[in-house]
């Protein structure tokens, strides 16, 4: 007769090759960080929202007149109409002084304004100011006399102001 040690022996199951359920969560885990990392990564970047767009075409405006400034050694004012949106670019110097001509692809649709032209600003963006006619006057030594805007939409708003030694446009 077998003896009850060989018995349970002989009953016994053999042990199958495999994994545990807690090895497949471990890895599944493991799987799923590296993935969350990775993929944001490899996306796109996200398209700017109207509010920076329209913060970047006032940037650039700016940086036309205060360059006009410079460039002509005359005072150039920059005006804005709340009522109607409108933008005019005026001179110290005088009827004769011409302005750099700069293409639309250089500075998108914040090029060189005639007088009264319409700001093209993106549809959901409201152009707030100090007054109906706000002055934004650039020096040719660099200096700028300046009124604020502030520009807003649902999702929020930017506080645009021109830091007055410079004449450089800070947007908050």
């Amino acid at each position: 007769m077998m003896s009850v040690r060989a018995h349970c022996l002989r009953l016994r199951v053999p042990a199958r090759a495999g994994f545990t359920i807690i090895e497949v969560v471990v890895v599944m885990l493991i799987l799923a960080v590296a993935t969350a990392i990775t993929v944001p990564a490899l996306l796109p970047p996200p398209a700017d929202d109207d509010l920076t767009v329209a913060a970047a075409q006032f940037d650039r405006l700016f940086a036309i007149a205060r360059d006009s400034a410079s460039r002509s050694g005359a005072d150039v004012t920059l005006m804005i109409d709340s009522a109607t949106g409108g933008v005019w670019l005026m001179s110290q110097a005088g009827p004769d002084t011409t302005f750099p001509s700069t293409p639309d692809s250089a500075f998108g649709s914040a090029r060189m304004h005639a007088a009264g032209e319409p700001l093209d600003l993106p549809a959901s963006v409201r152009l707030q100011l100090s007054k109906s006619r706000a002055r934004f006057r650039f020096s040719a030594t660099g200096a700028a006399f300046a009124d604020s805007l502030v520009l807003s939409t649902p999702a929020g708003e930017h506080l645009v102001t021109i830091d007055p030694w410079n004449g450089h446009a800070t947007i908050q």
